[in-house]
């Protein structure tokens, strides 16, 4: 036997910085291999440094977008009461149904929910989505209010004990001003007044209490903004949570396309379309501390439903063209032929008729 057919035979595992580039796979990731040698059992040959198993499940697809974590955009709150601002609370407060956001001449103006705004006196005899709100809300204060939109002699009762609960003048009415509807807990943002300001001004500014995150993706990607889909979050310190998409709307902003000249008209200058998308998150405490933050969210793509998948890096390259895996049984191994589908976040799909979940395949130590 000549030296040269001593040589053990050798095949090209696919790995970082060796050989040409080639690439592979529907989400386009690039690999670099070398080629080398031909198939067939390696027979005597040592125990392989590390191995990884052939899974058989669902392989995701995806596509991460920088994304930002918030507590929503602020809302401003501008007072309703002639006076003097006489308390306020602090930037960052959580205030919620029954509390006082602010006081006026030291009456406090309460908090309740609603979506329809104070936009008048309430008292009795009136009707309307306020008085309906009010009779809501004072019966989830705990006071014997009716149901409906009138505001009737119990709702008259109701507000009278509400009143002298808050210490306020008993008058069975409610002014305009004396109650903010918002839309449930909220966060104070910024303090637009001081103690001493006049209070028909800007007050503050609030968002909801709970954070939520945005993300922005081209126009093209569209399609994976479905309202309902889940998506993953990527906090700064590597945490992954889960996040819900409740929204998604078209933006457009200014984008140079760098030949004009300081965005005169006719410069070069283009609007730039994309797609704003709002997530929902349910686990807050998976969020910690963080108030706002940086991001990463991915968005899935595709899902390939109860395929064979392994490490990007179990693939090695064939004399003659195409992939397979080194399967190691025994203490020996053997190159099992195998055809490359979907590349997802480190794995591959692969298929081939000698493939069973479990099996070992060597992968780089």
């Amino acid at each position: 036997m000549s030296e040269e057919q001593r040589k053990p035979r050798r095949r090209g595992r696919i790995a970082a910085g060796v050989g040409a580039a080639v690439v592979l796979g529907t989400i386009g990731a690039t690999m670099v291999f070398s080629v080398g040698g031909g198939d067939g059992a390696t027979g005597g040959r040592n125990t392989p440094p590390a191995t990884a198993p052939v899974t058989k499940g669902d392989l995701a697809a995806t596509k991460t977008a920088p994304g930002s974590l918030a507590h929503g955009s602020p809302t401003s709150l501008r007072g309703a009461l002639q006076g003097t601002v006489t308390w306020l609370p602090k930037s960052g407060d959580t205030i919620t149904r029954g509390e006082t956001l602010y006081k006026v001449d030291n009456r406090p103006v309460t908090a309740l929910y609603g979506d329809t705004p104070m936009y008048r006196d309430l008292k009795q005899g009136d009707e309307g989505p306020d008085v309906k709100q009010l009779n809501e809300n004072l019966r989830a204060l705990g006071y014997t209010s009716p149901y409906g939109d009138a505001y009737t002699w119990e709702t008259t009762a109701a507000v009278n004990a509400w009143q002298k609960g808050r210490g306020l003048k008993v008058t069975g009415s409610v002014e305009k001003g004396l109650v903010v509807f918002v839309p449930g807990t909220i966060r104070v943002g910024e303090l637009k007044a001081q103690k001493g300001s006049p209070a028909a001004e800007a007050i503050l500014t609030y968002t909801g209490k709970e954070r939520s995150a945005t993300a922005v993706l081209p126009l093209s990607d569209q399609k994976l903004a479905r309202k309902g889909d889940s998506v993953d979050l990527v906090l700064p310190s590597g945490t992954s949570v889960k996040g819900r998409i409740t929204g998604a709307e078209t933006v457009s902003s200014d984008a140079s396309d760098g030949q004009g000249g300081g965005g005169t008209p006719g410069s070069g200058d283009k609007k730039k379309t994309e797609i704003k998308v709002s997530i929902a998150i349910k686990d807050q405490k998976a969020l910690g501390n963080l108030q706002n933050a940086t991001v990463d969210v991915n968005f899935t793509s595709e899902v390939r439903k109860g395929v064979f998948h392994v490490p990007v890096t179990a693939l090695v390259a064939r004399t003659g063209g195409g992939y397979g895996l080194e399967v190691t049984e025994g203490g020996t191994t053997r190159t099992v032929p195998v055809e490359l589908g979907m590349f997802s976040n480190g794995q591959v799909e692969v298929r081939g008729t000698e493939l069973r979940p479990g099996m070992k395949v060597t992968v780089p130590a």
